[in-house]
């Protein structure tokens, strides 16, 4: 058991007390549902620090250009997470993580097992590389040890939407298909044979969305406003489901840090509508590390990654290596609140987490990939750095060709 009183990376479990209401990027207008979903790395990045400026007496928000009378533990701590964490029957938590793009299931209705998407070094007829993107695709073959042959019509594939535990995580690391005792999918398999490990057996068993109806409130007359009905849902977490995320302070805040942040537990809003979390101390888990001295690494975002270089969807290759492959399965509108400026910060599309990026060595003096994807720069500046709020985090495993 590790001492948690002076490790320098802790790791906290959130647990709602209601319901939670996290908007995303989009506008709330007249005739639109706001749909409360995850909350963002940037919003429990935000909640912590508004908890620390509170105990050092700092009402957000805080504004002005610079920022270096706020606490060193405000400046110096960088969030990881929020991801799901399924609490068993004695308590121990078992992380959930966006399952990868380039895991594919039989489509609705039919019956299979799962597959994985290999680099395909011959492009279909029709293919073409556009400048900036990887030059080959991901692609379904032939897998008799899974019952798969792409050559057949009738078998039809969808991509994976759900989650994956920490333990299938590291199987597809390794370069295998995750098991379907550790997947848990958007909608049950109709091969399901109840073997879940005791998880849910779709992602309905997690969490669910409650539609509320509300109406405009005057603040000048503290009466309802005529005609201005809105519309909201709410997220609402399964019993057994927290939150978990890590935090990392510097070494001589570390004390500071068990102040703010005690073990014995402490409270914190997050999100919209006030909601109240419980947060609770807890041992971190153990990031599966691959060896970095492979001539291909596979690289999956297990958090939002920002790419402000175009095409946007895909990162710069680092020096020394290539990017030959990806899967990216959309975007996702970021915005929010800037306290220092007074503003709203610009909404951007940030690549999801689940995204594939197959790199291969170009040159022997290559130096390791980095475990973190995305823009760098000013910590606390909504517009510059969003690593420290827990975007950009990835975990590294092998490829193979399709």
């Amino acid at each position: 058991m590790m001492d948690l009183q002076h490790s320098s990376r802790r790791a906290f479990l959130l647990k709602p007390l209601d319901t939670l209401f996290c908007r995303d990027g989009r506008p709330f207008g007249s005739s639109v549902m706001v749909s409360g979903g995850l909350p963002q790395p940037q919003t429990v990045a935000g909640a912590l620090r508004t908890r620390a400026l509170r105990r050092h007496g700092v009402c957000p928000p805080v504004r002005g250009p610079g920022h270096g009378d706020l606490p060193p533990l405000v400046r110096g701590m960088s969030v990881r997470g929020p991801w799901l964490a399924w609490i068993d029957a004695d308590g121990r938590p078992t992380i959930l993580l966006p399952a990868p793009a380039d895991i594919v299931q039989p489509a609705k209705g039919a019956s299979g097992k799962l597959a994985r998407l290999g680099v395909l070094r011959t492009p279909p007829p029709g293919w073409e590389t556009r400048s900036g993107y990887p030059p080959f695709p991901l692609w379904l073959t032939h897998d008799a040890s899974s019952g798969i042959d792409a050559r057949d019509d009738d078998q039809q594939f969808e991509p994976l939407r759900g989650f994956v535990t920490l333990g299938g995580m590291e199987r597809y690391l390794d370069g295998d298909t995750p098991e379907e005792h550790e997947v848990v999918p958007e909608r049950p398999r109709r091969t399901d044979n109840g073997a879940h490990g005791g998880l849910p057996r779709s992602v309905n068993g997690l969490y669910v969305h409650e539609p509320r109806v509300g109406i405009q409130v005057s603040i000048n007359e503290r009466a309802a406003t005529q005609s201005q009905l809105y519309s909201v849902r709410m997220l609402r977490l399964a019993r057994q489901v927290s939150l978990y995320i890590e935090v990392d302070v510097p070494k001589e805040v570390e004390e500071e840090c068990d102040k703010v942040f005690p073990v014995g537990g402490w409270t914190v809003l997050l999100g919209g509508e006030g909601k109240v979390v419980q947060a609770s101390r807890c041992e971190p888990v153990s990031w599966p590390r691959r060896s970095d001295t492979r001539d291909r690494v596979l690289v999956v975002l297990i958090s939002p990654a920002l790419f402000p270089t175009p095409p946007c969807s895909v990162p710069t290759s680092p020096p020394g290596w290539k990017l030959v492959a990806a899967a990216v399965p959309g975007f996702v509108p970021v915005s929010g609140w800037d306290l220092r400026r007074g503003q709203p910060k610009p909404t951007r599309h940030f690549v999801p987490a689940g995204s594939v990026y197959c790199f291969e060595r170009d040159t022997s003096s290559a130096k390791p990939l980095p475990n973190r994807l995305g823009e760098v720069g000013d910590p606390l500046d909504g517009s510059a750095n969003v690593i420290p709020q827990g975007y950009g985090v990835s975990l590294q495993g092998a490829w193979s060709n399709g």
